[in-house]
């Protein structure tokens, strides 16, 4: 596509089509057969399996790059949050970053597909901290039925006096 080092925002919108993720499935299945560096120029960390909000499941390959890039923008939200948002008390919230069912396992090649807890989306010092204050514990995604799931989430969250955030 011709794109530089240096190119700035402006550059890189006029260079770059705009595609769905049907024009990158393709490249992707590749990636997830190969462990190539086929559509991202570092190794893949694991694969988030994904709805969005219609239509088949997508597989979504974080680099590190991209888990630590998700990780500073969840730290964004959270500043914005605690700053400009209601004040909170207790800190009790409950984050649902990726849905249940989709997850687990690994590729054919053996790489990870999901995480083990939604708190692992948040790398480092940051998602440890978060991990103390999490209503439900992650051991809950391991349930076999989504019903199970949904069941044993809302026990937890009606279990917990503090609760002050949801976020899906």
């Amino acid at each position: 596509h011709g794109l530089s080092a240096g190119d700035g925002y402006a550059a890189l919108r006029d260079k770059l089509p705009i595609v769905d993720y049907d024009a990158l499935a393709p490249w992707i299945e590749r990636q997830r057969e190969t462990e190539e560096r086929v559509l991202c120029p570092e190794p893949v960390r694991f694969y988030e399996k994904t709805t969005g909000s219609s239509g088949p499941e997508k597989w979504i390959p974080y680099t590190r790059s991209l888990h630590r890039a998700f990780g500073r923008l969840f730290a964004l939200w959270l500043r914005d949050l605690l700053v400009h948002g209601p004040r909170l008390e207790t800190g009790r919230p409950w984050l649902s970053v990726s849905p249940f069912g989709l997850g687990g396992g690994r590729t054919g090649r053996g790489v990870p597909v999901g995480l083990e807890s939604d708190a692992d989306y948040v790398e480092g010092w940051l998602g440890a901290a978060l991990s103390s204050f999490w209503t439900v514990p992650s051991g809950v995604r391991r349930l076999g039925a989504a019903s199970d799931y949904r069941d044993a989430v809302a026990a937890h969250l009606l279990a917990e006096e503090g609760l002050e955030v949801i976020s899906l």
